[in-house]
């Protein structure tokens, strides 16, 4: 399923709202959206895609890749847990 053309999209790492320097920004093109094969747009259901880039990010002390637990991992009660994520958390919402 194709939403948009990838042509249309730019992903910037080392941007953040906190603190955000023009000299730490990169830019990549997007080549490809890969779109979970579950998805169902009215529902969001498996509401999740791959971006593939037109060359990778120069990872360093600003840009680092995402840390994701393992998939049978559970977090302990009271353990703090980090979420990492942009966008509408609703359809039509904020």
């Amino acid at each position: 399923m194709r939403l948009t053309a990838a042509d249309e999209w730019l992903v910037v790492g080392g941007h953040s709202r906190l603190a955000s320097s023009a000299e730490l920004r990169q830019t990549r093109q997007v080549r490809d959206i890969i779109v979970h094969p579950d998805f169902i747009a009215h529902t969001m259901y498996s509401d999740i895609a791959l971006l593939r880039l037109d060359r990778p990010f120069h990872l360093g002390r600003d840009l680092r890749r995402i840390c994701l637990p393992l998939d049978d991992y559970i977090p302990q009660q009271h353990q703090r847990c980090y979420v990492a994520g942009w966008g509408k958390i609703a359809p039509e919402g904020p």
